[in-house]
């Protein structure tokens, strides 16, 4: 009887090391891929979370800073209706209610007839402080907000919340300017503490600076309407956020901006982007 013929061996060759390498570095490779796409994404959310921070800080310090322009523009119109209508002392008018919100920005009240003639100036308060002459408005005056007498040193100037003043039947009867210390409004600007590189800025919407806080007496009275807020941004929306290099040193930047209802103004809120991230760099 023939004995059955032994199993085949069924040979395995080994996997070529060249194989391995490539299957192995593909991995990794994939591996890096869901990585990367992962930290970009977390990235991603922490600076769309830090842009919308900004944005809701400058909705705030738009709405402070509209509330007191209107108590501003308030007390002053009180004021000259009074003197302009009545002929009776002004003075009344800016302790109280709503404009009493005014009264310590107030430096002085000054106010006009149609020809340009001052009829009176009114310091509220206990101000000594001694403030230069001011030109008459010119022309047929409308509502504006200007800034004058700059001290180049510290950028601290007057701003001048110009106004007509119409009678009940909608006749303009004069002008009242309402002149402010913009120090006052550094101080509120002041209030929050963005970071190294930080600020909140008051611009008029014709891109002029007109306050920073923390203060920035070479960008004072200075155009920056050839920057992304002006150029892109506010044509688009009245309020948002977004990432830029800042027109000032040239650092990567994130901001939040809101424009100041009723008023030719704008709030634009600023962190550098380092600063922003640093928890994200941080984080374990």
């Amino acid at each position: 009887m023939q004995a059955p013929p032994p199993p085949a061996v069924r040979t395995i060759r080994p996997t070529p090391l060249s194989r391995l390498v490539i299957v192995t570095a593909g991995l990794i490779a994939a591996l890096g891929l869901i990585t990367g796409a992962m930290l970009y994404a977390s990235y991603q959310d922490a600076l769309r979370g830090q842009q919308v921070t900004l944005r809701n800080v400058a909705i705030a310090f738009a709405a402070q800073t509209a509330g007191v322009a209107q108590a501003i523009d308030s007390a002053a119109q009180q004021a000259a209706r009074m003197v302009l209508t009545d002929d009776s002392p002004p003075s009344s008018g800016l302790v109280g209610g709503r404009d009493g919100l005014a009264h310590p920005y107030l430096l002085r009240i000054v106010l006009f007839d149609t020809a340009g003639n001052t009829i009176g100036s009114i310091m509220p308060g206990s101000s000594s402080r001694d403030l230069p002459a001011i030109k008459p408005p010119a022309g047929d005056v409308s509502r504006h907000i200007t800034m004058t007498d700059i001290d180049r040193a510290t950028g601290r100037g007057i701003l001048n919340f110009v106004h007509p003043v119409r009678d009940r039947s909608g006749r303009r009867i004069g002008t009242v300017v309402a002149q402010v210390d913009s120090v006052r409004f550094e101080r509120l600007y002041n209030l929050v503490e963005l970071g190294n590189g930080g600020s909140v800025t008051l611009l008029h919407r014709d891109g002029t600076m007109l306050v920073r806080g923390p203060g920035f007496p070479a960008g004072i009275g200075r155009s920056f309407a050839d920057t992304p807020l002006f150029r892109e941004q506010l044509p688009r929306a009245s309020r948002g956020a977004f990432e830029a290099s800042s027109p000032i040193n040239g650092a990567p930047g994130l901001y939040g901006y809101d424009v100041v209802e009723g008023f030719d103004l704008v709030i634009i809120t600023g962190m550098a982007r380092s600063v922003a991230m640093e928890a994200w760099y941080g984080r374990p």
